[in-house]
């Protein structure tokens, strides 16, 4: 019955051979040292994993940190344009009120000289100013309606 046995069993009297147990003890210490060899490498890369993955975390922190420095530096320029486009239309109001008063000064002083000539030139400015009147309200109506 013992030649019947299946080719992967080991006779144990060939076990008990010394050739046999020291070529055993031999391939287990090879494969003993592979074991701690290939456990080395295993740890220096988990070791390196666990590195990569704190740098990952400080790198993404970072750049949420810049994102968020950054966000608020845009807010902070929209905020100065907007004031600074502001500053420029009360700007323009202002040369615009200035123009106004300057003409209104020219019309005065043409009044002046016309009353010096007679009073048909005085009628003709009088009919000038309120003509420049209506024209100056329509262009603030206008000017007005567009500020909005």
């Amino acid at each position: 019955m013992a030649s019947e046995a299946p080719s992967n069993v080991v006779d144990v009297k060939e076990m008990r051979q010394p050739d046999l147990s020291e070529e055993w003890q031999r391939r287990c210490a090879e494969t003993t040292a592979r074991l701690k060899e290939t456990e080395g490498e295993l740890t220096m890369v988990q070791k390196r994993l666990t590195n990569m993955g704190a740098l990952l975390e400080t790198a993404a922190g970072q750049r949420t940190s810049k994102t968020s420095t950054l966000q608020a530096e845009v807010a902070e320029e929209r905020r100065l344009r907007k004031e600074a486009e502001d500053k420029l239309w009360a700007e323009r109001r202002r040369c615009q009120d200035l123009e106004a008063m300057l003409s209104h000064e020219h019309r005065l002083r043409r009044d002046v000289e016309a009353a010096q000539h007679g009073p048909g030139e005085l009628q003709k400015l009088r009919a000038n100013l309120a003509s420049e009147r209506k024209a100056r309200a329509a262009a603030e109506a206008a000017a007005g309606a567009r500020g909005r």
